[in-house]
């Protein structure tokens, strides 16, 4: 509940009307205007893989103009060709595109149902037959030359079973097959929508850093360090913190980006609401101080918010 007063208390401050309607709205449209690209995607994604749509989609890599974006292409398209048994291609043409080759061909494969990735399995004693006694079918007790005189099976100790390196998959505990393979490709193409869309919502918050950063204040205490917010309070050009910033110190300085060291005269606290303001004697621009949001009490638990600073 205290993380989300504080989440409150900031986004009060820095949501700052119209700009950063502005930008949300920038989000939405941004997600709106490519939503026929994650709707490719995730159709390929869904769908038999065919290396027309393989070639489309590397051709188009990079369109985002972000080598994360494009490495996922580039991995998708070479799992696509491996599906399709088309290896040759692969090695030709993308496996030196691809960072880590050698991580990527380990993750085209799948622990193996046999072994169970353990690359060894359980099976009778090949001299016992799972009888665990000695095998010497004429076993006299101490004279035995098999058991020497123990009477159990030399070979499994009397266990019957012993481990054998797993055929299926070679001894290596995984295996590759078409439903690996598959599900690799769709793997990389979920992860492509999402940093598409992460690259959308940074792109749009660039100019809301640029708007916001100079009102920023770190608040340098002898005791640890936090961020506050240049605010217009009741008439007053205020910084505004939560007041476990300052608990503790005995000493604090405020340091603004644009304008230096702040000095101010007072320091107001409200413990119960965890907020601590100082009333600034430094000269600021008005239009770098924040304005109060009006609708605090019209919050909801699905608001989005933008937060700024030490959170």
């Amino acid at each position: 509940m205290k993380k989300f007063l504080c989440l409150l208390l900031i986004a009060c401050l820095s949501v700052n009307g119209a700009e950063t309607k502005e930008v949300l709205a920038d989000i939405q449209w941004g997600l709106q205007l490519n939503k026929k690209s994650f709707d490719e995607l995730r159709k390929l994604r869904d769908a038999s893989i065919n290396k027309q749509d393989l070639i489309k989609l590397y051709k188009n890599r990079k369109k985002l103009n972000d080598a994360k974006y494009e490495s996922l292409i580039v991995e998708a398209c070479a799992a696509g060709l491996i599906k399709l048994g088309d290896s040759a291609t692969y090695k030709r043409s993308l496996r030196n595109k691809i960072l880590d080759p050698v991580s990527f061909e380990h993750s085209l494969k799948m622990a193996c149902q046999k072994c169970l990735g353990k690359k060894k399995i359980k099976q009778n004693c090949t001299e016992c037959k799972g009888e665990k006694s000695c095998p010497n079918s004429r076993c006299t007790g101490n004279s035995c030359v098999v058991c020497r005189g123990t009477g159990v099976c030399p070979q499994c100790f009397g266990r019957g079973e012993e481990w054998k390196s797993c055929r299926s998959c070679g001894a290596q505990g995984v295996i590759k097959t078409n439903e690996s393979v598959f599900k690799l490709y769709q793997h990389k193409l979920n992860q492509a929508i999402a940093q598409s869309k992460q690259l959308i919502i940074k792109n749009s918050l660039k100019e809301l850093d640029r708007t916001f950063l100079k009102s920023i204040v770190m608040i340098e205490g002898d005791k640890g360090v936090g961020t506050g917010f240049i605010c217009d309070f009741l008439g007053d050009t205020v910084v505004i913190s939560n007041a476990h910033v300052l608990c503790g110190n005995k000493k604090v300085k405020l340091q603004s980006n644009k304008y230096g060291e702040l000095r101010y005269s007072g320091v107001m606290i409200n413990k119960s609401a965890d907020m601590v303001y100082y009333k600034l004697e430094s000269t600021v621009d008005k239009a770098d101080a924040l304005v109060m949001s009006q609708r605090i009490d019209k919050f909801e638990n699905t608001e989005n918010l933008v937060v700024f600073g030490n959170s």
